[in-house]
């Protein structure tokens, strides 16, 4: 019927007659989702492929808009379809509009995976400034109670006893390095966050400086003074452990 139609002279004058909305046949078949007589009619040489109704939208718009066809008829009409008037082909702009979804989709992914390594590399370094807060208290403790309980006692006018012993100097100068750097370690944690600097730069210098008060630490302890200071150090490092 509809191929008759077309043929007919008297209907050809009327094939692209637009309705109060502005839609041709080629509009209406559109909206209807007959995917045979949108053939027909989107076949025919007589048809204006190019018009637009009222709301700007051509046969090609209303189709990619409605989904009343599948993927294969739409392909199917795509490929018997040229550019015409400046109109994209349904083939081209399908496939355009195909891409650009996947490509939105891929951007998503590539987005959620950077989202996810972010928030790991945030946990990793959460995790690593809790241990050297932690440390760094431990070392504080530790060298601040070696510090009071000095090694070998005080005389009778309250001066260390073994202030001349060059092995006690360093180790006197060991524990303070340790204490301070530890002490500085556990203030700059808990204030350049505050300041704005970044997460990455605390962690960095807190790593430095823990690192740093572990190792002075290390060599106050192995001064070798004397079985006295020896016993002295370990009893305050001993009492600190058994307050933890």
């Amino acid at each position: 019927m509809v191929k008759f139609l077309l043929e007919s002279v008297a209907f050809q004058d009327l094939i692209d007659e637009k309705d109060n909305e502005g839609n041709t046949a080629l509009h209406i078949a559109s909206y209807g989702g007959d995917f045979k007589i949108l053939q027909i009619l989107a076949n025919d040489s007589n048809v204006d492929r190019g018009a637009t109704n009222k709301g700007g939208m051509t046969f090609a718009d209303i189709i990619l808009s409605t989904n009343l066809l599948n993927d294969t008829e739409i392909l199917e009409i795509m490929s018997e379809l040229e550019r015409e008037d400046g109109l994209l082909g349904l083939g081209r702009k399908l496939i355009r509009e195909t891409k650009e979804a996947e490509n939105a989709e891929m951007g998503k992914q590539e987005e959620q995976q950077r989202e996810h390594k972010k928030s790991e590399e945030e946990q990793r370094g959460k995790d690593i400034a809790n241990v050297c807060l932690l440390i760094a208290t431990i070392i504080a403790s530790a060298t601040f109670a070696a510090a009071i309980q000095i090694p070998g006692g005080y005389d009778g006018k309250g001066r260390a006893i073994l202030r001349r012993k060059t092995k006690f100097i360093l180790f006197t100068v060991y524990d303070i390095l340790a204490f301070f750097l530890s002490t500085f370690s556990i203030l700059i944690q808990f204030s350049l966050p505050a300041l704005g600097f970044t997460r990455y730069f605390t962690m960095i210098l807190t790593t430095t400086l823990t690192s740093a008060s572990l190792a002075f630490m290390m060599l106050a302890f192995e001064q070798d003074i004397d079985d006295a200071c020896w016993r002295c150090s370990f009893t305050s490092v001993q009492f600190l452990f058994d307050g933890w």
